[in-house]
């Protein structure tokens, strides 16, 4: 995997596929030299395309649908036709495509070793071959002013479907093609660059015009693409100028457009560009990947300014009304937040200062003197530098093995090829001597047209307005989900709850939600003051919306200084105007992707309208009675009335061993809890705590904690005042909900006690499903911090209505995903498994409460809020849900993954508990797979072998976890600390290894598989193995346990998919050889020695 690095400089550690396409798709200023255009960038880049086309197509009309959908098939025949692991063409496969191919419908061929492609489609009864040309040779762009305008195809030919496909021409085409793709043809001996297109271009396309005819009318239209670096591959040395793209993007690019621009134009009824509008949509589908896997935040401004640059291209013509405009939309808007957010940690006082204290250690005197001893001898060998082309074979050999040209490091990197660290005597000079070399030669690469380019970028950057979109509306804002998923499944759903409101009222009597005549003739005369503009606002209308300017600002209006606190609450940016429109009960703009302002009306609102929520403006005291009386409600409303979701637990479950007693009745002394042993049969209800232990000192352990010493005296009776205000706080809500028990894990595990918290540690899944409901300390960072904060103290105004009733505009808005799911406490380990198990929970956060059960998230604005993808967690018969919506597309296998891989990125204080900490979510899931599970892996056939495919996420080697007790195999994810991924495999037609067994044990599980050893072909190119945590291993001592097998039709493209092994013990005793998992691989038949036997062995 490769890394990359920002524009100061500082590394990225991603994974080497999402930065290939960044670099290609967006082709920033500084791209990576690391990043190779290899089969499998290739792949990624192809699929990742795919996958855009296929969602731009479901969110078209069906008109536009039909010709996106022409492109979506030419693609998907174009991965099907090429080999994964070296571009190569399957002939057989190409052959059927070509045999089976529909009207109107096409295919691209990609020759890589050609430097060409070809564009085959069918149009009644004839066939038009399309020669394209792709990589400009070196001349072509140099001696260019301006931009290099290319015209494509630089060749066509017309056939007659007889003779192209029904008649004995298709075998010796296709076995042509087969030759000249990397398959079947070996590499030029004399140079590593792709071949002439000639024999493409020119006499495959002579031989066809042999046969058919020249186009004509509509027929011969091409395109004229600027193009400026992509150019043939030029060698200095030996190596490659790291800015090349890869041809494959220029081929897919122009396939495309010829394909949709031609379609459009004989439809004559197109007003935007397709191909125009698909660049938007895929490049806003590659800037939402690079937000979530949080990519350099220079790197996703540069890609949001391009992305927006193309929007201001295209105009409001093309986006206003568009459907497909909406993923890109909420993308720009998501990544905008995410800048801003940056930033403002960045400026905020709390920011980390920077490293100076080494400063210090810097020996000025010393680190100034060079030595000279062999300038000389490099000065002679610069003079030498010359292109490849131009060199003789001996020098060229020699400059060869320096890898020139010089690759530039920064300060904190470490010296690797092409320069010795341990040769301090030459290794500046050549810096030196290298930066200057490549300054003077870069100009004759560079146009000026290409530089005034650079500049309108970096103006752009400037004048595009930060919201980055246009003025279209704004659906729903997206969530960031468990685990993968469509976009819509991320969409929040917001609906108005008012029946509970007015029960609520009714119950209370008024209390909770005012319906006091007098009180609301009070509320009407205090109005808010507002300025003329404001007070004709129609905000109560459904259909209500405003553009706003920073400069229309009344000091005097109350609405006016609320709108500018939340649209600009650093200041205006920019004098540009902004939307603000009604949706729902909530105010929305542009460039925000949670809602700016909540509505809300008193209970005696005249209309009854139901897009309107009935609340308070403002959130009620934490003390107060009006907020223990929500609570309440909240759960019984859920006792008595979703039956049908299966969030109520057992009115008389399994007590824990232990339970604190806060209480029976309010007669006892609040002062005082006490530690209850319970007994085997004893049953009740209780409430469970989730928090955060943070890092507390030995005192705050000493007084949250139970140990050995403690628990007779926590038996008989707990000081409640010397706890930490976080259970002083669950302890006063148990109360309030009028239930006597609780459990807090720091008090009812003894902590000094292995064998207690080993046993308690496996009842997680028990005390979580059991609990009557659990209360998550969301807001508190530890112990004493507390959670029940005050409210935020957030503005309102008081609007009036034509019917006299007033009408809230209110600060105070529903952001679970903002309050909730990316808080501190949901980035702990254990939470993961606490949120799943519960049947319900109580979200304490700072900015509201929230109550989750299987109905949906209850806000304390009295909102309801659902979220397909959220629901997962929130499940009360976790993971029912989940697994019932995969099983619809048999992915069961996808539901397990997203836990894992979600789980795998959160904290643990102690590292030994990656095991612990998620098995009670484990054993959930293997049941809903009907299978047992150890250690992660699951036992029941294909889900075996999918859970043992894990790999380490991104380039980052994993960290091994020692001292695990029990130990935990090498094939488990859980010996090693770190984020994992699973291999991609999205054939439905894998032959999975039959002969591979886990033997599960009450103490440990032992996988036994057939063992293969390697090529030697394959230790050559030990870069096609992903290891675990072992940068470098001894390739002869790697073999392999093949796990499936993607049959093609051909065994020699077979793809085959891999656990490496590394021997561990030898066989001796009778005990046979084991070995130790190291990685996967995805490999060809070529790799393995098939034809050697196996070895059947222990993997430990």
């Amino acid at each position: 995997m490769a890394s990359t690095t920002n524009s100061v400089g500082e590394p990225i550690s991603r994974d080497e596929p999402l930065h290939f396409l960044i670099h290609h798709i967006f082709l920033p200023p500084c791209p990576s030299t690391s990043i190779r255009a290899n089969a499998t960038n290739e792949r990624e880049l192809m699929r990742t395309v795919y996958d855009a086309l296929r969602m731009f197509c479901a969110s078209l009309d069906v008109p536009q649908s039909h010709v996106v959908d022409r492109c979506t098939q030419m693609l998907k025949c174009m991965m099907d036709a090429h080999n994964e692991l070296n571009m190569g063409l399957n002939i057989k496969v190409l052959k059927q495509q070509m045999a089976g191919l529909r009207n109107n419908g096409s295919l691209a061929v990609y020759i890589p070793r050609h430097n060409s492609g070809l564009l085959l489609t069918r149009v009644g009864s004839e066939m038009r071959f399309e020669a394209l040309s792709l990589l400009a040779p070196d001349d072509a762009v140099v001696g260019c002013e301006g931009r290099l305008r290319r015209h494509f195809p630089a060749r066509a030919v017309v056939v007659g479907l007889h003779d192209s496909v029904r008649s004995g021409l298709l075998q010796p085409f296709t076995h042509v093609l087969g030759q000249l793709s990397p398959n079947r043809t070996r590499r030029n001996p004399d140079s590593g660059e792709p071949m002439d297109p000639k024999l493409v271009t020119d006499m495959l396309m002579g031989v066809l015009r042999g046969i058919g005819r020249e186009p004509v009318g509509d027929e011969a239209v091409a395109i004229i693409k600027h193009s400026r670096e992509e150019v043939r591959r030029e060698v200095w040395s030996g190596t490659e100028f790291f800015w090349r793209r890869s041809p494959v993007w220029l081929f897919i690019r122009v396939v495309l457009q010829l394909t949709l621009d031609r379609t459009t134009r004989r439809r004559g009824n197109q007003q935007t560009s397709l191909y125009k509008a698909f660049m938007i949509f895929l490049m806003a589908s590659v800037l939402d990947r690079a937000e979530s896997e949080h990519v350099s935040h220079d790197l996703l401004f540069f890609m949001k300014a391009k992305i927006s640059r193309r929007v201001v291209k295209l105009g409001a013509a093309g986006t206003e009304a568009a459907s497909w405009y909406n993923l890109p939309r909420v993308v720009l808007l998501r990544t905008e937040m995410t800048l801003t957010k940056a930033w403002d940690m960045i400026q905020s006082p709390e920011a980390q200062a920077l490293p100076l204290s080494q400063l210090a250690e810097l020996d000025i005197d010393q680190d100034t003197v060079l030595s000279s001893t062999k300038l000389k001898e490099h000065l002679a060998l610069t003079k030498q530098k010359k292109p490849a082309g131009e060199t003789p074979g001996g020098a060229s050999r020699a400059l060869a093995a320096r890898h020139l040209p010089f690759h530039r490091y920064r300060a904190n990197d470490t010296l690797r090829p092409p320069f010795d660290a341990g040769n301090g005597e030459t290794a500046y000079f050549e810096l030196m001597d290298f930066e200057s070399w490549v300054e003077a030669q870069i100009d004759r690469h560079m146009s000026l047209e290409n530089q005034a380019e650079r500049r309108a970028v970096d103006a752009a950057h400037h004048d595009i307005d930060a919201s980055g979109t246009s003025e279209a509306k704004l659906g729903a804002p997206v969530h960031r989900p468990l685990g993968g998923g469509q976009a819509q499944d991320k969409q929040w759903q917001r609906s108005i709850d008012n029946q509970f409101a007015q029960d609520l009222w009714a119950k209370s009597g008024g209390k909770v939600l005012p319906h006091d005549r007098d009180l609301a003739r009070q509320r009407r005369a205090r109005f808010s003051q507002l300025c003329g503009e404001c007070a004709e606002l129609q905000i109560h209308d459904p259909h209500f919306e405003r553009f706003i300017s920073p400069g229309d600002l009344s000091e005097d209006c109350e609405l006016c200084k609320m709108l500018h606190r939340v649209l600009w609450p650093r200041g205006a940016q920019s004098a540009r105007l902004v939307r603000v429109f009604r949706q729902g009960t909530n105010l929305w703009t542009d460039r925000h992707s949670r809602p700016l302002l909540r509505l809300c009306v008193d209970p005696e609102w005249p209309l009854r309208d139901r897009e309107i929520q009935v609340g308070l403006p403002q959130l009620s005291a934490r003390s107060s009675p009006e907020y223990h009386e929500l609570l309440r409600s909240w759960i019984q409303r859920c006792d008595y009335s979703h039956e049908d979701f299966g969030c109520a637990a057992a009115s008389q479950a399994a007590l824990p061993t232990r339970v604190i007693d806060v209480g029976a009745n309010a007669s006892e002394d609040e002062r005082v809890v006490l530690l209850v042993c319970t007994n085997p049969p004893q049953r009740g209800r209780y409430v469970a705590l989730s928090h955060c232990w943070g890092k507390p000192s030995e005192e705050e352990r000493e007084a949250n904690c139970t140990f050995t010493s403690t628990l007779t005296q926590r038996q008989q009776g707990i000081n409640v005042a010397q706890l930490g205000k976080t259970f002083q706080d669950a302890i006063a809500i148990t109360r309030a909900l009028g239930e006597r028990y609780l459990w807090i894990d720091s008090l009812c595990i003894i902590q000094d006690d292995r064998s207690d918290w080993i046993r308690e540690s496996k009842c997680m899944e028990a005390v979580f499903s059991r609990a009557y409901c659990v209360i998550a300390a969301t807001a508190a960072t530890d112990a004493q911090a507390g959670f029940l904060r005050p409210p935020p103290a957030d503005g309102f105004v008081v609007l009036p209505t034509p019917w006299g009733a007033p009408l809230y505009l209110c600060e105070t808005v529903d952001d679970f995903p903002g309050d909730v799911e990316h808080a501190g406490l949901s980035r702990r380990g254990w939470v993961l498994q606490e949120r799943a198990l519960a049947r319900r929970t109580i979200h304490f956060s700072s900015g509201q409460t929230y109550w989750e059960c299987g109905r949906g998230i209850h806000c304390e604005t009295l909102t309801l809020l659902n979220n397909q993808e959220a629901g997962f967690l929130g499940d009360p018969q976790f993971p029912t849900l989940a697994m019932g919506q995969a099983a619809a597309t048999h992915t069961q296998h996808h539901v397990f993954q997203s836990v894992f891989k979600t789980y795998s990125r959160l904290e643990l204080t102690r590292a030994t508990d990656r095991q612990i900490a998620v098995a009670g979510v484990s054993h959930r899931l293997a049941e809903g797979m009907t299978s047992s599970v150890a250690f992660g892996v699951f036992t029941e056939f294909e889900y075996l072998h999918r859970s043992l495919l894990w790999r380490r996420a991104g380039h980052v080697f994993l960290h091994w976890i020692r001292n695990n007790t029990p130990k935990v195999p090498t094939w488990s994810w859980m010996a090693f600390m770190g984020p994992i991924d699973y291999v991609d495999i999205t054939s439905t037609e894998i032959e999975w290894n039959p002969d591979i067994h886990l033997s599960i044990t009450e103490e440990t599980a032992t996988i036994t598989a057939p063992v293969t050893a390697f090529t030697a072909r394959m230790l050559q190119t030990p870069d096609l193995l992903i290891l675990d945590y072992r940068p470098r291993v001894d390739g002869e001592d790697l073999k392999c346990v093949v796990v499936g097998k993607q049959p093609s039709g051909n065994p020699d493209d077979d793809v085959y998919y891999v656990l490496v092994v590394l021997v561990a013990h030898s066989g001796g005793g009778g005990t046979g050889t084991e070995y130790e998992r190291l990685g996967v691989a995805t490999l060809r038949s070529s790799h393995l020695a098939l034809n050697s036997g196996t070895e059947r062995a222990r993997i430990i």
